[in-house]
């Protein structure tokens, strides 16, 4: 495939300056930024015998973006643009997030953890988050402004202080714990210490020896496996690996259950929840819309947002815990039909009200019921064709 570095960045600094308006003097020079990008771009595919769809996913995405800019229809501001969001640095995010890991890592040992030493963790938990909020808002900022480390610390404890979310997260680390003792001890290394900690990393598993203790680091998103799945990762991790080991928890990260951890984590750092007008589409407008045609007027206004950064994963996502939907901001482009936009943000308010149903101990979003309702849409099936043909989204995603 091929990389063009820098690429995502330029689009998201582009696309931050049409949602908050080009000044007049500033036009010709927005013009040619997006002209320049996309000429890059596509020069880079020229010269190398390639197409868009040889592109990785978020440089695709990002060149579409900036593909879709009308540059003959700019939201045009008489004077300075507000000052953007700086970038923002917190110390301690890391160290912190690293506390609370470890504390819970303490508590999973214990067959029945202490109530209020979980409630004091829970409480540091909500207390940091809150703090790095308020530091962000100080700079007229967004978690997202912060360094990696920061964000996906702050992002993890975020997602922990959704009280199910706690709950799943120490359940899987007591299960992770028992598996990986008995695979140690069954390929013969001598007793100690065993700590499984589950972190915001793109790494799957992560296994070193710190003296006597041996410490396991796994992805967030297996808190959602079952005990097959990591048991699976846990080997590979301490054990040889094999390739039917990998197809085990390989097959799970492409499951709606681990999709859904890491989109939470996405989502906690990265979507401005205050700005539901984009550079072409306003989300108020079109839940208003959506809620007249379809629900009579009568469903309550969950909160509204673009995804602060460009989504691979799901063209919208209904974040219940936060009464929330989402809609990537990839689809906030005059390229994209406004019945498009509606259809999406149609199907996570069917979430909102259908909700899931339970099928044995796994949680089914898109039943029967949902596929009927879905297709009360009037263009339903244009919108479904519209966003394959995009060829960057699962139609039905979230």
């Amino acid at each position: 495939m091929l990389r063009i570095k820098g690429l995502v960045a330029v689009e998201r600094a582009l696309r931050e300056r049409l949602r908050s308006g080009i000044p007049q003097g500033e036009v010709e020079r927005f013009r040619g930024n997006v002209q320049r990008a996309v000429q890059a771009v596509e020069s880079a595919l020229a010269r190398n015998r390639l197409t868009p769809a040889d592109l990785p996913g978020p440089t695709r995405q990002a060149y579409l973006s900036l593909k879709g800019i009308d540059l003959d229809k700019l939201p045009i501001t008489d004077g300075a643009p507000p000052p953007a969001g700086r970038l923002v640095g917190i110390k301690n995010v890391t160290s912190s997030a690293r506390f609370c890991s470890a504390a819970l890592a303490h508590l999973a040992t214990e067959e029945r953890p202490d109530a209020a030493r979980l409630r004091q963790v829970a409480d540091r938990l909500s207390r940091d988050v809150r703090a790095i909020e308020q530091i962000c808002g100080r700079y007229d900022a967004a978690p997202s402004a912060m360094g990696a480390p920061s964000r996906q610390a702050y992002a993890w404890m975020k997602l922990l202080t959704v009280p199910v979310n706690l709950e799943r997260h120490l359940d899987a680390m007591r299960r992770a714990m028992s598996i990986a003792r008995r695979l140690l001890a069954a390929r013969g290394a001598p007793p100690g210490r065993v700590v499984v900690e589950f972190v915001n990393s793109a790494t799957f598993g992560r296994y070193r020896q710190q003296g006597g203790a041996v410490r396991i680091e796994l992805a967030e998103g297996f808190i959602a496996a079952d005990d097959g799945v990591l048991e699976a990762l846990i080997g590979s991790v301490v054990l040889e690996k094999s390739a039917g080991r990998r197809k085990r928890y390989v097959d799970f990260t492409h499951t709606e259950a681990y999709r859904d951890v890491l989109l939470e984590l996405d989502l906690a750092a990265e979507v401005d929840a205050d700005q539901p007008r984009g550079a072409a589409h306003d989300l108020d407008e079109v839940f208003e819309a959506v809620n007249a045609a379809y629900f009579g007027g009568r469903m309550s206004r969950p909160r509204l947002a673009w995804s602060d950064r460009l989504s691979t994963r799901q063209n919208g996502r209904f974040v219940p815990h936060h009464d929330r939907v989402v809609v990537s901001r990839t689809l906030d482009s005059p390229s994209v039909p406004r019945f498009v936009v509606e259809f999406v943000v149609y199907h996570e308010l069917l979430h909102r009200k259908l909700g899931s149903v339970w099928s044995g101990s796994r949680a089914r979003f898109h039943t029967s019921e949902f596929r009927r309702e879905e297709r009360r849409f009037a263009r339903w099936q244009e919108a479904e064709e519209w966003l394959r043909s995009a060829g960057a989204f699962e139609p039905n995603a979230g």
